[in-house]
């Protein structure tokens, strides 16, 4: 992973790929779970959920040249 870049999540697409990662990382396994999409979106959403109104949130996501490899949200 020599190419690995750390950026802010800026775009609406930017934001789809940071809430399918998970989806696509933990496919296959017996044990998890995954959320409802819906649910997903409107968690993440600035104007849906009032959490980000009183909290400074920073969304990064990981890539490894034009894939993302992980995901990290900063809450203050």
């Amino acid at each position: 992973m020599e190419n690995l870049t750390i950026r802010p999540v800026q775009s609406g697409r930017d934001l789809k790929a940071f809430i399918t990662l998970p989806y696509r990382i933990h496919k296959g396994h017996p044990m998890w779970v995954p959320p409802l999409r819906m649910d997903e979106r409107s968690f993440f959403n600035r104007r849906r959920n009032p959490a980000f109104g009183k909290t400074d949130t920073l969304l990064l996501l990981a890539w490894c040249d034009d894939q993302p490899v992980g995901r990290i949200m900063g809450i203050h």
